[in-house]
């Protein structure tokens, strides 16, 4: 993992041991609603600007001036959500130290740990999909195809609806669900545009 310095004032915080990024509404337009909300989101109006953009050569630059660390395994959006819907063992981001962030932050009540009894236990998430709703959901995500060119023009489709997406998803589930990989989408249509589809770099 590297992390371009300066590039943009993120919003970061430490989430059930892991470093997470929120505060996705900044790239939403200066007007727009959901700026003013607070609980619905990590108990805070968002009232900053959107980052400048930086342009090709000067992210080229920094990233001259980066050690990169050795790779290790990969994570990507699909599975840390399908992973968190579906409640797989070791791939989902709601889990009792998720559930206790929620807590300490003051957020989303309802994921909250249920402790009426002498032990502490996590209630089912609004999110969460019974066995037949998980049948469901796979055999549709198996039988979704894309028309040819559809994968070159995503960059310019997603631009706008990828923050509203994360903003909608910061509604929904707890900050240890926004790992790097959820708030590097933000980037990469920018990062498409710029420098082409990554397989061909």
């Amino acid at each position: 993992m590297f992390t371009l310095r300066a590039a943009e004032d993120v919003t970061s915080g430490w989430h059930a041991e892991k470093v997470c990024y929120l505060g996705h509404r900044r790239w939403l337009p200066w007007d727009h609603e959901w700026r003013e909300k607070d609980k619905e989101f990590e108990g805070n109006t968002e009232r900053r600007l959107r980052p400048r953009e930086w342009s090709g050569d000067e992210i080229l630059e920094q990233l001259n001036r980066l050690n990169f660390a050795p790779f290790r395994k990969t994570k990507n959006v699909f599975d840390t959500l399908v992973g968190t819907i579906l409640d797989i063992e070791g791939k989902t981001k709601d889990t009792i130290k998720a559930r206790l962030d929620l807590e300490r932050i003051g957020i989303r009540r309802g994921l909250w740990m249920n402790k009426d009894s002498d032990k502490a236990r996590m209630d089912l998430a609004f999110f969460y999909m019974k066995p037949n709703d998980k049948k469901e959901f796979l055999k549709f995500v198996s039988s979704v195809k894309f028309p040819d060119g559809y994968a070159s023009n995503i960059a310019r489709c997603l631009s706008h609806d990828i923050v509203q997406v994360l903003c909608k998803f910061e509604m929904i589930f707890p900050p240890a669900f926004f790992t790097s990989m959820m708030h590097v989408m933000v980037h990469l249509p920018a990062e498409a545009l710029l420098a082409g589809p990554v397989n061909y770099r």
